[in-house]
């Protein structure tokens, strides 16, 4: 049987990456590929130009929230949400520097700055903090400047030829990430967990409506969240995500009703 591919969001020793490589070790048949893109919106071009079957992207983290860029995609393309991945994360203080004391510059990406906020106040109160695109592009910054660090996995201080100042400095213990893989198409008719976007008219009630449905059918909503439409200023789409109605027919005859309540809708997984 021929491999499919899976490509990861950055580089090798990001977490995405550690989160792909867990994904293939328990999937038969898939192939990890480096494809190197560094902004999330790239997924669309590797998956439509067959660089790659799938991407894998990271979608929420439990300290840090949503990473709006994956939801951002889902909106603005066709792809599809065909599973998901958890992975625990441990933020580490990477850098040339052999002193925390010497530390004046901090890059990471934006998510694992506000997982480390509280050790970044209390123990480098008068560092600057950079965003970086993501926390490999991190450690490359800080391989090459003095008086710089990185956040990030451990294995960046491996590829990077980085120290490791400081281990496990996020805020909170249990910290995990949700990772997306996505692709063009699903072949799945029905799955455990589905999420969908939805828009509604600007009118008192219309989001209660919604709501009473999934109440009605006694459906259990795991996430809802909402991102601007990017097609019109001031256009919300609702993200919503919940448990599967194990009746097939029941499942459907409640997604009908709620598209029935909605202006734009859109089923983008069910895995």
């Amino acid at each position: 049987m021929i491999n499919k591919k899976v490509a990861f969001f950055v580089a090798e020793g990001a977490f995405t990456h550690l989160a792909a490589l867990q994904y293939c070790n328990k999937t038969p048949n898939l192939q990890l590929v480096n494809e190197n893109f560094i902004r999330i919106s790239e997924a669309y071009n590797i998956l439509n130009e067959n660089k790659a079957d799938y991407c894998v992207v990271p979608a929420e983290n439990s300290t840090g929230g949503m990473v709006n860029d994956t939801f951002d995609l889902l909106i603005s393309s066709n792809l599809k949400v065909l599973n998901e991945i958890r992975l625990p994360i441990v933020q580490n203080l990477l850098s040339k520097e052999a002193d925390i004391e010497n530390i004046k510059f901090i890059y990471a990406h934006p998510q694992s700055l506000s997982q480390c906020r509280d050790f970044l106040n209390k123990n480098l109160p008068n560092a600057e903090l950079i965003d970086a695109l993501s926390n490999a592009v991190a450690a490359k910054i800080a391989a090459a400047e003095k008086s710089s660090a990185a956040i990030g996995a451990k294995i960046l201080s491996e590829v990077y030829g980085l120290n490791v100042l400081r281990e496990n400095i996020n805020d909170n213990e249990g910290n995990e990430t949700r990772f997306f893989v996505v692709g063009k198409t699903s072949s799945v008719e029905f799955g455990k967990h589905s999420i969908i976007l939805f828009s509604l008219q600007n009118q008192a009630g219309a989001l209660y409506q919604v709501l009473k449905i999934f109440n009605d059918y006694n459906c259990n909503m795991t996430q809802i969240s909402s991102r601007p439409s990017r097609m019109k200023n001031w256009e919300y789409l609702f993200v919503v995500e919940f448990d599967t109605l194990s009746d097939i027919e029941k499942n459907q005859a409640m997604l009908k009703e709620i598209e029935s309540k909605c202006v734009y809708y859109n089923c983008v997984g069910m895995y």
